[in-house]
């Protein structure tokens, strides 16, 4: 049986290096002094395949995309190459510097042929480059989001799947994030464009390829093995005006395999309903414990994350050890005054488990707001009090409660309503 799943390995990897090593990356700025700030361009490469340029370049537009500022050619981060992320994936990272020429909205993007010919939700894939790009918003205060989580590259034929960059923005800007089209270069000119007849990877019915438009996890139930191309873009927003998004294009390769899936169990001590989000008052303790069991006994592996381990007052991880069959993960938080926010924070799980030869990854993400009276949210002291929150439109962004249009309520007990009013 090890033999068959190497032959798979062995098949699957060397169609996908037939026509190119890379898989994926993104563009991302932050920003140093005045207008100088440090550009990050990380690449994703199949570690079988031709090796990693040890330069690329990276060219800076202005915000139309017509007018070239500068061009640069980057080598590696000295001492960051190459980083294997699982699964046969290695990711590098280029690093480069410039001073915008005034405050306002720039583009910098790379462009690199060709993509890989054994893509199948792209058509004559091989013709097409991966072209990635930011969209920044250059001033004294401002960087671009990032990502928090690596990619994930292999999923398991039908089994559910689920996957989430988690963008973050140290700034405090609002993000919102959309499923995107892959992008290529339009001869003779420095603008991308949508790649022609791009499709979703195909998926159950029931589950169809979908973004949670709340804690922006990725979620299918593969049904039709092979190499497919998703395209994710995370948009900044700043009092309810857009000034910048990233982009992520990653490779996914959808195997088949006998690996029974990882069963979960969560408790926290102050969930108020079984549904996300989770709600804790300031000074309040939150303690979140998840539970992985493997009926395959083979190896499992746990790593916590998201934006509650980056607040004023980070939560702790006070336990992430293995059990019999599997993990115990424990998270304790208890937010401050520092942590009252409009945006709730984010804890994410990336779960792994092994089944020669590969390891099969799925995130699990839960946002967590942090009440307090004092902000004229209700505090909560029981499940049986249940109190309006807020509305919020599709972007999360708080709104009217007498808006027209789509809304969202939210209350103090998790739950929610919505509602479509016309005027």
């Amino acid at each position: 049986m090890k033999k068959l799943f190497l032959l798979l390995f062995l098949a699957v990897f060397s169609i996908q290096t037939q026509a190119s090593h890379l898989m994926g990356g993104q563009i991302t700025t932050s920003q140093n002094s005045g207008l100088y700030y440090l550009v990050k361009l990380t690449l994703y490469r199949d570690s079988l395949g031709i090796p990693m340029s040890p330069t690329q370049q990276i060219t800076y537009t202005d915000s139309t995309g017509n007018f070239i500022i500068a061009t640069h050619t980057v080598s590696y981060v000295i001492g960051s190459f190459p980083v294997n992320i699982g699964n046969g994936v290695e990711r590098y990272e280029f690093q480069d510097t410039i001073t915008f020429p005034y405050a306002g909205k720039f583009k910098a993007f790379t462009s690199n042929c060709c993509r890989n010919a054994a893509i199948l939700n792209l058509p004559n894939p091989s013709s097409n480059s991966l072209w990635l790009d930011v969209d920044i918003t250059a001033d004294p205060s401002n960087s671009s989001p990032v990502f928090l989580n690596e990619p994930i590259t292999v999923a398991q034929l039908n089994q559910p799947f689920s996957y989430n960059p988690l963008p973050f923005d140290a700034d405090g800007d609002s993000l919102s994030w959309q499923l995107d089209v892959p992008m290529d270069i339009i001869n003779g000119t420095t603008l991308g464009t949508p790649i022609p007849g791009y499709v979703l990877p195909p998926s159950d019915t029931l589950v169809p390829f979908s973004i949670d438009p709340l804690t922006g996890e990725i979620t299918f139930l593969p049904i039709v093995a092979g190499n497919f191309q998703v395209s994710v873009k995370a948009i900044e927003w700043r009092n309810g005006i857009q000034i910048g998004y990233i982009r992520r294009d990653m490779q996914l390769i959808v195997v088949p395999s006998t690996n029974t899936p990882i069963i979960i169990q969560v408790n926290t001590t102050v969930q108020r309903t079984t549904t996300n989000p989770i709600y804790v008052n300031v000074g309040e303790s939150l303690t979140f414990e998840m539970n992985t069991f493997n009926l395959d006994s083979g190896a499992v592996s746990v790593v916590p994350g998201g934006s509650i381990f980056l607040a004023n007052t980070p939560a702790i991880v006070s336990s992430n050890l293995p059990t019999q069959n599997g993990y115990n993960t424990i998270i304790n938080w208890t937010p401050t005054l520092n942590e009252v926010n409009n945006t709730p924070y984010y804890l994410s799980f990336r779960i792994g488990d092994f089944s020669y030869p590969f390891t099969f990854y799925n995130d699990y993400t839960f946002r967590v707001i942090v009440t307090n009276t004092s902000t004229g949210i209700n505090e909560i002291t029981n499940n049986d009090k249940k109190h309006f929150i807020k509305s919020i439109d599709m972007l999360g962004r708080e709104i009217d409660p007498k808006s027209t249009g789509f809304r969202i309520d939210l209350y103090s007990d998790g739950s929610t309503k919505k509602f479509f009013v016309q005027e």
